[in-house]
C-alpha cells in the first residue's frame, strides 16, 4: 500500500471513529436548541462528504443510505 493510501486509510478510520463517538454522545436534533441542532446537522453532512471522498480515493463506492 503506498503512502497516500495509508494516510487516507488512517484519516478515514479516525474520522469514522470520531464521528461515531460524537453521534453516540450527542443528541443531533434538539428542538429546544435549534442553533445547536443546525450546527450538528451541518457537522454530520460535512463528515459524510469527507468520508465519501476518502472512500472514493480508494476506489470504493459508498451507498447513499445505510
Amino acid at each position: 500500500m503506498n503512502l497516500l493510501k495509508k494516510i487516507n486509510n488512517k484519516l478515514r478510520i479516525f474520522t469514522v471513529k470520531t464521528f461515531n463517538n460524537f453521534y453516540q454522545n450527542c443528541i443531533i436534533i434538539d428542538f429546544d436548541e435549534l442553533d445547536v441542532t443546525n450546527l450538528r446537522l451541518s457537522l454530520a453532512v460535512e463528515t459524510s462528504r469527507q468520508i465519501k471522498k476518502c472512500f472514493n480515493l480508494l476506489g470504493i463506492e459508498v451507498p447513499t443510505r445505510m
